[in-house]
């Protein structure tokens, strides 16, 4: 792992927690309500700290504007409604 990946285990475990829990509150709705114990939990950390830190490390941002730009940005596709096909 410490070849192949440059990182060790746990390192590399930490960001695939992260990257997943990252792309739930981007794709699922339910997760924007969710707080930093809570993302923390759904992703596999026990500790919030070391959740945020990591969050912080991969995304240059707090786990919290993340969700907040996660949230922003789906209301605005919400008030632009559907989009029209583009022509090819």
């Amino acid at each position: 792992m410490n070849i192949s990946k440059g990182v060790n285990f746990r390192t590399y475990l930490n960001e695939l927690r992260i990257r997943y829990i990252a792309k739930q509150i981007s794709e699922n709705p339910e997760y924007l309500k969710y707080g930093n114990d809570g993302l923390a939990s759904e992703c596999g950390m026990g500790s919030r700290s070391t959740f945020s830190r990591h969050f912080f490390k991969i995304y240059g941002m707090s786990p919290q504007k993340y969700v907040k730009k996660c949230r922003e940005e789906r209301e605005a596709r919400w008030l632009r409604g559907p989009q029209p096909p583009r022509p090819r």
